[in-house]
Order: C-alpha cells, then structure tokens, then sequence
C-alpha cells in the first residue's frame, strides 16, 4: 500500500509421514508472520496500541489416510501482545481419499458431513487484548477501568442462554468462580468443598460463572465439547433447534478459568 509492505513471514515448514498402516500425519507451521496496519485502515486495533499483528501458526494432525480417525492436535494461532487460541479435536468416520482414487470434490464435501465429532477443547489464553479492548472502551466512556471490568463481569453473569428453563443467577462479586462451581481465593484463604446443585438450578451458571472470572483476571478460557456420544457434523446445526441451551446440554459443553 503505497509502497509500504503489509505482510511478511519468516519461515514456513510443511511436513508429513505415512507408515506401512497407511497412518498419517503432518503439520505446518508459520512464524514470524506480520501484517501490517497502514494508518486509518482499522480504528479499532489502532485505537488498542495496535500499529501491525505478528504471531504464528501452527497446526498438527494425524489420521488414517483411508479414512476413519482423525485427531487434530493442536490447531494453534498466536497474536503477539493479544491472546493464543488453540484448539484440539477428535473425529471418527472422516473420509480419506486412497492414493490412486479421483476425488470427486461434491461427494467429498457430501462424506465429510457424516464425520463425527467425539470431542473438542478451545482454549484462548489472554496476553493483553482483554485488557486493551478495556482499556480503550473506559477512555472512550471516561469511567474508571474497574468499573466497567465489573460491568462487564456482571453482564456475563446475567448472560441469558436461549432455551434454559431458568433465569440467570444474581451477579456475583465476590472471589473468581470456575465452571466447576469452585471460587479460586488465595493460597490463605480456604475454599470449602463445593456443594451439590440444588433441585431446579440453573446448569448454566459454571458457564456464566467462569466468563465472569475470566474477565475479572484474565488468564486462559477453555471450552470443551464432549458429546455422550459422537455427533455428526451435518446434525450440530440441527441441535440448535432446542434453542442454545439444549445444544450446550447435547454437545456437553463445558468452560473453565485459570
């Protein structure tokens, strides 16, 4: 853009093996890739101290190559000075494409519908965007940074869930709150054992609980899928016709704080 560079990267590695079972696998990985931001063409990340967005990516998988089993571990973008999201998934029934074969890209994408999911982890660990998108939004509403932190952590206390059949919890401003209904205190300060959920309580509150404990002390997120049983890809959509809730009580979807 007007002579200026916009996107460079430092190395790529691109590697694969397949043994005498036909078992697969391979990675790629990207690092020192930089994009940069030519002034005024995103307000947003200028507005957070961003002036260009380095990181790498990495990714790694192994599987059958005649199909079947397929595990992706990790799926991993970094941002340098923002966050690191990293994924981890398990499939079964994944369809290969067999040396020799035509691969009919319609019937593929067709097949791949019928995977199946057997389970998921995405974790996000924050390494300053939270704080900055914070940071900026505070300016902007000229109110204290601990303030609106706390708002925040109360609107995903309240955060409603389409489907649930309770309401939300009443916010919580005490000390931070896993998804497994634990509150983290300090070393000094014994926690007693969590007690079990009481007859008509909302199951959704671990979730609530843990998005508002990670935006009172930013650190990692993480969400897993583990379904009762697979899932096929193609009916994931469909699930979300009992309404959100009951495609988060389906698909087992769990989150946790650190």
């Amino acid at each position: 853009m007007n002579g200026a560079p916009l996107v460079s990267l430092g190395r790529l590695v691109a590697e694969g093996t397949m043994d005498a079972a036909r078992q697969a696998s391979g990675g790629l990985l990207l690092e020192g890739l930089r994009v940069n931001i030519p002034r005024g063409a995103a307000p947003p990340l200028e507005g957070m101290g961003f002036r260009e967005i380095a990181g790498g990516i990495e990714t790694r998988a192994s599987g059958a190559r005649d199909g079947g089993a397929l595990r992706v571990d990790p799926l991993r973008i970094q941002w340098n000075g923002a966050g690191t999201l990293t994924l981890a998934g398990e499939f079964d029934n994944v369809p290969g494409t067999p040396a020799g074969q035509r691969v009919d890209n319609a019937e593929l994408l067709v097949r791949l519908a019928q995977a199946r999911l057997i389970g998921m982890t995405i974790r996000y660990q924050d390494q300053g965007l939270l704080g900055r998108a914070l940071a900026q939004q505070a300016r902007d509403q000229r109110m204290p940074e601990a303030r609106l932190r706390e708002q925040w952590a109360q609107m995903a206390l309240a955060m409603p869930i389409p489907g649930a059949s309770s309401a939300p919890g009443q916010g919580d401003s005490g000390p931070m709150v896993g998804a497994g209904g634990k509150r983290k205190g300090t070393a000094a300060q014994a926690q007693p054992a969590p007690q079990p959920a009481s007859p008509g309580a909302d199951p959704f509150t671990p979730i609530r609980q843990a998005f508002a404990a990670f935006i009172r002390r930013p650190g990692t997120l993480e969400i897993a899928v583990r379904p009762p049983q697979p899932v096929p890809v193609a009916d994931i959509q469909a699930l979300g016709g009992a309404g959100l809730a009951g495609m988060l009580q389906s698909l087992g979807v769990s989150v946790r704080a650190n």
